[in-house]
């Protein structure tokens, strides 16, 4: 159901693929990491990751998180919605590295839990850019089932650690049923990452 550009998670100068399975290994989801060579994607598939619970949906969003912690190397995000309590939802972000992405089905460097049952926290993942200009790029979540579905999302900010814990910043629809949240997308940044170049990204 969704399939993305990873960005250089390996830091060689060749764009990386991921695409999501949500009903993989009976409904907890996987998604797969293809990486980017002179000859073009790879036929193998590079690393993968699995949900943790049978209804996860795990995958169900994939994007580049873009370079969260301006190591250089581009992050990745994955959704997985129906987390544990039906419908409330996680959030996983994978640091990209020398190696790529590392063995398959490592722990995630971040993540983050919806606030109640039924919001579908991670139904939606992007890059926010960087929203601060402090050269780490930041992170926004949509949750379209808060609160009735009135939706709501959240951006995390970047820093030379990582992402925050906490959201620095959320907005909400403004009646029930609005879904707000359901999909988002940063015009602007993929120019601003070629600006940057693939392989690094150094201060503007």
């Amino acid at each position: 159901m969704s399939v993305a550009t990873a960005g250089d998670v390996n830091g060689d100068g060749y764009d990386d693929l991921v695409v999501g399975a949500l009903a993989s290994e009976g409904g907890k989801g996987k998604v797969y990491v293809y990486y980017g060579s002179v000859d073009g994607l790879s036929e193998s598939v590079g690393w993968t990751a699995t949900g943790e619970y049978g209804t996860d949906e795990f995958g169900i969003s994939v994007a580049t998180a873009g370079y969260v912690n301006g190591d250089g190397y581009a992050d990745l995000v994955v959704g997985a919605p129906h987390y544990w309590n039906p419908d409330k939802g996680k959030v996983y972000v994978y640091y990209g590295s020398a190696s790529g992405m590392g063995s398959n089905n490592r722990p995630p460097d971040w993540t983050a839990v919806g606030e109640d049952t039924g919001e579908l926290f991670g139904y939606s993942v992007a890059t926010a850019g960087n929203v601060n200009g402090d050269d780490y790029d930041d992170l926004i979540v949509g949750d379209p089932g808060y609160n009735s579905y009135q939706g709501k999302v959240y951006v995390y900010r970047g820093t030379a650690s990582g992402l925050e814990d906490s959201p620095v910043w959320d907005q909400h629809g403004q009646l029930t049923g609005d879904q707000y949240g359901w999909s988002w997308r940063r015009r602007g940044f993929e120019r601003r990452w070629a600006r940057r170049g693939r392989r690094r990204c150094p201060r503007l």
